[in-house]
């Protein structure tokens, strides 16, 4: 394996892929061998471990200002692609260049320790940030009234609904420093009137020195937040370009395929 995440690219490219690639363990594949082999007396099984790729050789460059659009049906290497980024994954082979932090939302469960209360994840998400306690302190109140999940912010997380623990992960994500925003598929949860207020602290952000990676299948919403995107399918970039004219034919590629 031969891989490489570093940090330090130039001030204005904050993500740079090189030849970028990631697999996993598959299954073990069973099969009859020879009678010949049968006869020696060997096994009757021949085991080989498969691997199944998932990001296959993607060179990527995303620079402060860039708010990009991610389109892909499921599986096609999206929220792999989005956590590579974050860090999550390592990459399998090829080089990772990151020049600023990385914050990642998604539907799973926001990064939280299901045990913790609201309220203790909001602090342990400040502190592996690097804020003071007495910082944390000062943004909790805030964070409190942006998730609108009332006394529930004091129970354990793991008897949160997926809405209410994207509502608290959106709240924590706002009041955190970022250079890289990933977004996966967060707002198709929850209600109309918290997602607008989502998609409005995005809109309001000033992305001079930050960039967005907005993974969506709502094309409105890709168009409305982001002004490049890239296509991706069976692991690859497949084409990019500006996000009207790439959900244009997205849109006309899905209605061929249904």
């Amino acid at each position: 394996m031969n891989s490489n995440t570093e940090e330090g690219t130039p001030s204005e490219t904050l993500v740079l892929m090189e030849n970028v690639s990631l697999s996993y363990p598959s299954h073990w594949e069973h099969r009859d061998v020879t009678l010949k082999a049968i006869l020696s007396g060997r096994s009757f099984k021949q085991h080989t471990q498969k691997k199944r790729t998932v990001l296959d050789q993607i060179s990527f460059q995303l620079k402060a200002g860039d708010r990009l659009g991610v389109l892909g049906i499921n599986g096609a290497g999206k929220s792999s692609f989005l956590k590579v980024i974050g860090r999550l994954i390592p990459p399998s082979a090829g080089t990772l260049k990151l020049g600023g932090t990385s914050l990642i939302l998604n539907n799973f469960n926001g990064g939280f320790h299901p045990e913790y209360s609201g309220i203790q994840n909001i602090e342990l998400a400040s502190l592996l940030h690097g804020r003071s306690v007495e910082e944390t302190q000062k943004k909790i109140p805030e964070i409190e009234d942006f998730a609108e999940i009332g006394d529930q912010i004091h129970e354990p997380v793991k008897t949160y609904s997926t809405g209410m623990r994207m509502r608290l992960a959106f709240s924590i994500a706002r009041s955190l420093p970022f250079d890289i925003l990933l977004v996966d598929e967060v707002l198709a949860v929850g209600d109309g009137g918290f997602q607008q207020k989502c998609l409005n602290w995005i809109e309001r952000i000033d992305w001079s020195r930050k960039a967005l990676v907005f993974v969506s299948h709502d094309l409105e919403m890709v168009d409305q937040l982001t002004e490049n995107c890239i296509w991706i399918s069976e692991g690859t970039i497949t084409s990019e370009g500006e996000s009207a004219g790439m959900t244009y034919y997205y849109r006309q590629w899905l209605n061929h395929e249904l």
